[in-house]
């Protein structure tokens, strides 16, 4: 496996929010595309805290390399479900953790 590369971003107003999302993943035979789309599911803080904000969603492979007919892909996601969790300090514009959790359909 080479690297992954992520970028999300989104917009959220009160409770409701969507999120984009690209994934790609190098691999020795070529890079994977993956695109994803999703919506706010739960904002959570509390007094003091920073604020949580949580979307799901789904992705799905878009780009992939041409493989020869002898070849089996080295990367085994297709398409599936996405978690994205992002936490903000106090201020709602710094972010300081995020995390991403993917499951194949």
């Amino acid at each position: 496996m080479g690297w992954v590369h992520v970028e999300y971003w989104g917009s959220m107003h009160d409770s409701s929010g969507m999120a984009g999302l690209w994934l790609w993943v190098d691999s020795p035979e070529g890079s994977y595309r993956f695109d994803g789309r999703g919506t706010l599911i739960s904002v959570t803080g509390a007094k003091g805290e920073g604020v949580t904000y949580v979307f799901s969603g789904s992705y799905a492979l878009v780009e992939q390399p041409v493989l020869s007919s002898d070849t089996t892909a080295d990367v085994a996601l297709n398409d599936g479900t996405f978690e994205l969790r992002l936490r903000f300090w106090l201020d709602a514009k710094s972010l300081y953790s995020t995390s991403l959790k993917l499951s194949e359909a």
